[in-house]
This record gives structure tokens, sequence and C-alpha cells, in this order.
């Protein structure tokens, strides 16, 4: 597969993960009490955060990996099995905890700008690992700069997002945003099925053959 048509098939891949289409109905939960000023900071702070951590996962994730002895398909079953836990919830429309109390200060927009907002709701650690997977296998730095443009687009698109985000709930319905979720959270299920398999059989390929 050329870089290009790794890219191409990369990108959907990070909307689907990364994307606004999660993260509206939990924006608004979150900031449900706060005025437009501190909610403008929350999404801000968060989107900032978040693409701060995928671009250190695309420029060092992948040697630090390399340093600790672990392979590329260890950090795709890793990832897989991360990307299964969370969506078999959404998929089975299971119970869910609960967001957090709604911030009623600055204080504690920054603290949680950080967790749960920007870690794990926008970049979840299974996003990260696909990011370092990928840097793993397109190591120029023209495919790692294409990747971080592509991120902060969608970071840009999360903030836009946040900001309006009472007001796509009332458009478009809370009901298609979970419709919409569901049907992510089938596509994760299959994407991290897929990475488990593809993990395995790239272990077993690089395997030493049994002599006797």
């Amino acid at each position: 597969m050329t870089a290009p048509e790794s890219l191409q098939k990369l990108l959907p891949l990070l909307f689907m993960m990364i994307g606004p289409i999660k993260l509206i109905p939990a924006f608004a939960m979150l900031s449900g009490q706060l005025d437009a000023p501190l909610r403008r900071q929350l999404a801000l702070r968060s989107a900032m955060f978040a693409m701060l951590a995928a671009t250190l996962a695309m420029l060092v994730g992948f040697p630090i990996l390399s340093g600790w002895g672990a392979s590329p398909a260890a950090l795709a079953a890793a990832a897989g099995l991360l990307l299964l836990l969370a969506s078999l919830p959404q998929a089975l429309g299971g119970a869910q905890a609960g967001p957090p109390p709604s911030p009623t200060n600055e204080q504690q927009v920054k603290a949680m700008a950080v967790a749960p907002l920007a870690f794990p709701l926008i970049l979840p650690p299974y996003a990260v690992g696909l990011l370092v997977l990928f840097a793993a296998y397109e190591p120029t730095v023209n495919m790692k700069l294409s990747v971080i443009g592509a991120v902060f687009v969608l970071m840009l698109l999360n903030f836009a997002a946040m900001i309006y985000a009472r007001q796509l709930l009332g458009w478009i319905g809370v009901t298609t945003f979970q419709v919409l979720g569901a049907v992510f959270g089938v596509l994760q299920i299959a994407l991290a099925i897929e990475m488990i398999l593809w993990a395995v059989a790239a272990a077993f390929s690089a395997a030493p053959p049994v002599t006797t």
C-alpha cells in the first residue's frame, strides 16, 4: 500500500475516533451550567491539549515504543483491545456512567479541559495507539506532518462543534446523535477486531521457525 493510500484510509478512522459526533452531546452535558466565555475557554483548552498530545504521539510515540522493545503488532493489539472495550457498551446500548458535574468556575474548567474532555473524550487511548502505529509504518516527515495537519483540522472542527453544541443538539436532535453513535460503535468494533487479527497474524509471521 502506498503512502497516499494509507493516509486516505487513516483519515476516515480519525474522524470516527476523534471527530465531533460523539463529542457534541458530551460537551453539551459537561458545559451545561457554564456561561458563554467559560464554554469557549473549556472548548479551546481541551482542543489544544488534545492537539498537543496527538502531535507528541506522532513525533515521539514510536521511538519510545521501540526503546521499550514493544513491536507495532503489540501496539495494534493493545489499541484494538481498548477500542473493542470502549465500543461494546455503546453498540449494545448498555448502561454508562453519567457525566461528571459541570464545572462552575475557571479553576474547574482548567481541570476538566484535560480530563475527561481532552482525555479520553476527544483523544481516547486507542486513537493515540492508531497515530503511533501509523507513524511506525509511515515514518517520513511529510507523512507525519500530513497527519498532524489533518488532526489540526479535526480539532478546529471539534472546537466549533463544542462552541455550538447546544444549537446543534437542538437542530439535529439527540436521537440522531444516538443513532450515529450506535453506528460508529458497530464500525469501531469491526475495526478493533481487524486490528487484533492483524496483530496476531503479524506476530505469527514474525515468529522464528520451530526447529527440531
